[in-house]
């Protein structure tokens, strides 16, 4: 595992921690039936994609709205930590040190359509494809 580097605005998590949160969000998208619908967004969606050591300051994850049942929120606000924090759009919680945001996607955009599978570590993600066209939009999802 790699060592604590200083990211950016002085986040610091090991590639250690940051798998741990990883695999932690994995097992509460397993609770909620969702392991097969979220995506791996953001830089932890790019790390995955080059298969690389994570760079960041948060682990960002996104579901489509249209899964968000009463019922998965309900296994939702259940598993997770007791200071996240839930909002229209997603929530947000720590996960030990590591940031880890879920955003509840509105519209659907082509490339969420048919995501890119990818083994990172120990386990399989979805990400955005083609992905460098999400990373241009990508402030712009709603």
């Amino acid at each position: 595992m790699s060592r604590p580097e200083s990211g950016p605005n002085g986040v610091s998590f090991s590639q250690e921690e940051v798998l741990k949160a990883l695999y932690d969000l994995e097992g509460l998208m397993r609770r909620c039936l969702l392991n097969t619908s979220f995506l791996c967004l953001g830089d932890i969606g790019k790390a995955i994609k080059e298969n690389s050591d994570f760079s960041g300051q948060e682990l960002e994850f996104g579901i489509e709205k249209r899964y968000i049942t009463p019922e998965v929120m309900s296994t939702l606000k259940s598993f997770c930590p007791l200071d996240t924090l839930f909002t229209d759009t997603g929530f947000v919680y720590k996960f030990g040190n590591v940031p880890v945001k879920v955003r509840f996607i509105n519209r659907r955009y082509e490339f969420f359509r048919f995501p890119d599978q990818f083994v990172y570590w120990a386990g399989e993600y979805k990400i955005p494809n083609p992905f460098a066209k999400y990373l241009k939009a990508r402030w712009i999802i709603q």
